[in-house]
This record gives structure tokens, C-alpha cells and sequence, in this order.
């Protein structure tokens, strides 16, 4: 099996991705023949049936289901946000929480996978789009975490940052935003300001406060949505965000392999400490 997995990730990594972009994305998920993404009907069936577990269920730290609670108190509005984030993080609760239900994956993430499935999946339901709006939606959402993730070289697949919080997010807003009737330069705008927001926020292994860390990603993402469209969106004089999108996962790249190459060795000397790895 190991040896398989590794065989599978050189595949992978010997993809040609150069070719993908937000505009060729775009050009395809909103013009394809929708029997080409005839799969995509796949992910979000196993998706929304994980998510469902994770709110019919105690797992982890409960952020879906604690949402829905306050939703029911009347603390929170019962609006699209509210519902997308809430549905999207009960997958992340119950994955990371132990649930028996399969995940599909992206780049080897079944949490990215969730994130990019089920953030315009809830939101296309909420709003009551037909099914062929869903799909295509879910199709540039996955798409567009693909070419930000292959964008990152040696770190498509373990990366030292937390892509789960801060680079899924921007691709499953970009789906959002796509069921909002956003331009190509809008979903451009959403995925530079959202990778800016949490630029830098390493991974420290997959763990129940994964699903938390996701939900703050993509609450910012989605108020990258609603910022773009008012017209407003992060610039080059902003920290590591470029006025393109390459740019900016260049520069994203750059972070990693320059300022955060003892990651690793790091969180392990944490977790060795505190005794939960011998």
C-alpha cells in the first residue's frame, strides 16, 4: 500500500498543470458539457452525507454544531454565510473527529476536498440553484484549489503552511462567488485577498482544531467574496499578496521554502514535550 501511495503521488507530480489558471478554469467549468463533470456529481454526494454525520453527531470540537445552535438561540442569523459555513465545517468536524464516512479528496486533502465541495454546494442550495449551477461550481472550486496548490512546487502535497485554512478557502470562495455571477477578475480578486489574509499559518498536524482553523479561512474568503464584490480587494503593497494570482501563490511558495523550512522539526519537538508522541 505504501508503496502504492508513493507511486500514485509521483503520478501526480509529473502532472502538467501549467496550463491551468483562473481564466481557463473559468472558461471551462462555466462552457464544458456538463456530462464532462458527470464525477463532480460523486464528490458531492459523499460530501454532503459526511457533513450531514458531522452535525447529527458529537465530533470534535462541534463548530458546525455549535453554529447551529446559536442559529436556534437566535444569536447568529440563519443567512448564506451562516449556512455554508456551518455545513462545510461539520465535514471538517466529523473527519477529523473519527467519522466512518469517506471523504473525497483534492491534492491528496480530503479536508481540502470537503472545503471545496461543500462551500458552493451549501451556498448553491441556499440559494436554490439548479443542480447543473451546483456542479459546475463544485467542478471550479475543486479546479481552482488544484492549480493554487500545484502552484506550490514540493509543497502541492505537505506543505508547511495550513492550506486548509489558507488556501482552500480562496478556491471554495471562488465557487461561492461563481453562483454569484462574479467575473473572472472578481474570483481573481476573492483568491488574492483571502491566500493574503493567512498567509504564514502553519500546519501542525491534523487534529480536531483543524476543523475550527478552517472555518476562520472561510469565513475571510467568503468576506473576500462580499469585498469583491463592492470592488474592493487586497494589493501588492499588502504584504505578500501580487496583482495577479500567480504572483501571489509565488510569493506564497517563497514563504515556505524561505522562512519556514524548520516547521516540522518544530512542531514535533512541541508534540515530544508535551508527550503525545513518544
Amino acid at each position: 500500500e505504501e508503496a502504492a501511495a508513493l507511486e500514485n503521488q509521483q503520478q501526480e507530480n509529473n502532472v502538467d498543470s501549467s496550463f491551468l489558471s483562473v481564466d481557463s478554469i473559468y472558461d471551462f467549468c462555466t462552457s464544458c458539457d456538463i456530462s464532462e463533470l458527470a464525477h463532480i456529481k460523486t464528490a458531492i454526494e459523499l460530501t454532503r452525507e459526511l457533513c450531514r454525520d458531522g452535525l447529527e453527531n458529537a465530533y470534535g470540537l462541534q463548530v458546525a454544531s455549535t453554529l447551529r445552535n446559536n442559529i436556534d438561540k437566535g444569536l447568529i442569523a440563519n443567512d448564506e454565510i451562516t449556512h455554508t459555513l456551518m455545513w462545510t465545517t461539520a465535514g471538517l468536524d466529523a473527519r477529523m473527529g473519527g467519522s466512518g464516512y469517506p471523504a473525497m479528496s483534492n491534492t491528496g486533502s480530503g479536508n481540502q476536498g470537503i472545503i471545496c465541495s461543500m462551500a458552493p454546494m451549501a451556498a448553491g442550495e441556499y440559494r436554490n440553484c439548479s443542480e447543473e449551477e451546483i456542479m459546475r461550481a463544485v467542478a471550479l472550486s475543486n479546479l481552482m484549489n488544484i492549480y493554487l496548490d500545484y502552484r506550490s512546487n514540493e509543497y502541492a502535497h505537505l506543505s508547511k503552511m495550513c492550506y486548509c485554512s489558507g488556501v482552500a478557502p480562496a478556491a471554495a470562495a471562488s465557487g461561492v462567488a461563481y453562483l454569484h455571477g462574479a467575473t473572472k477578475d472578481q474570483i481573481s480578486d476573492i483568491i488574492r485577498t483571502s491566500l493574503g489574509n493567512l498567509a504564514g499559518v502553519i500546519c501542525d498536524g491534523a487534529k480536531p482544531s483543524c476543523a475550527f482553523r478552517s472555518y476562520t479561512g472561510l469565513c475571510g474568503a467568503l468576506q473576500s467574496m462580499l469585498m469583491a464584490e463592492k470592488g474592493l480587494s487586497s494589493s501588492s503593497i499588502e504584504g505578500v499578496v501580487h496583482d495577479t494570482v500567480d504572483g501571489t501563490i509565488e510569493n506564497i511558495y517563497q514563504l515556505q521554502k524561505e522562512c519556514m523550512s524548520t516547521t516540522d522539526e518544530f512542531v514535533f519537538k512541541v508534540k515530544k514535550k508535551q508527550g503525545a508522541i513518544c
